[in-house]
């Protein structure tokens, strides 16, 4: 070969060596702001909802509970095949996924269904799975929980529930209890929060269910607060 070839293959192979280092920071600098774990987060979001269409943007308030079925097949198991017809573009939740899986069982349906979401989807938003609190928990272990109970409307919007609504709420998620661990139901401690304050605590700790308030704002003034115990003590 002559020396002139010998020196344009050198360069060329140079100059690929050259193109190939550049790879990765060419295809980091591809990858969306909402996706780099080293951006700050308001600007992940601010990227995210920039790039999402409406049709996106409504999934995301979507969920699906007692309809899994119709993502799984016939041994319970995720099929990918059926999931673009309910998710698309995503979804925003998913309950319950213990039912009808065990611990390993659960797992691997819910991994399998974020790998199908991230490859799958346009933006490969994550779906949030919301579990219920008592899973897994033996009768014993419920027995030991102390539960809050406290009405979205009645954050920090000073409003506060009627003795009747309070009641018939706390004695709603007792029951919950009871259809887990019947014998937990009966002494579980189920607490009320929601504006509770030194005029309202006396009524509502009297209330058959209630065992016992969740205190916020009002824990700030002393005198409030100690007003609140001593309801509490009579109660």
């Amino acid at each position: 070969m002559c020396p002139e070839r010998i020196r344009l293959a050198s360069i060329r192979c140079t100059a690929t060596i050259a193109a190939l280092a550049l790879l990765p920071s060419a295809v980091v600098a591809q990858r969306p702001a909402y996706r780099d774990a080293s951006v700050p987060i308001e600007r992940r979001i601010t990227d995210l909802l920039s790039r999402m269409t409406l049709e996106e943007k409504v999934a995301q308030m979507m969920c699906l509970w007692d309809q899994k079925k119709l993502i799984t097949d016939s041994s319970g198991h995720f099929n990918p095949a059926r999931a673009p017809q309910w998710f698309r573009v995503g979804i925003g939740r998913i309950e319950r996924p213990q039912d009808g899986h065990d611990a390993r069982g659960e797992a691997e349906f819910v991994n399998a269904i974020q790998r199908w979401v991230r490859d799958s989807t346009r933006l490969g938003i994550p779906i949030l799975f919301n579990e219920e609190a008592l899973h897994g928990l033996a009768p014993d272990d419920i027995a030991k929980l102390t539960i809050a109970y406290e009405p979205i409307w009645a954050i920090g919007t000073g409003q506060v529930a009627t003795p009747e609504q309070a009641q018939e709420a706390i004695g709603f998620v007792r029951a919950l209890v009871g259809d887990r661990a019947k014998s937990a139901a009966e002494v579980v401690r189920v607490l009320y929060g929601g504006s509770v304050k030194a005029e309202n605590a006396a009524e509502l700790l009297l209330l058959p269910d209630v065992d016992g308030a969740l205190v916020g704002g009002a824990s700030l003034d002393p005198e409030s607060f100690a007003a609140i115990v001593t309801a509490a003590a009579g109660a």
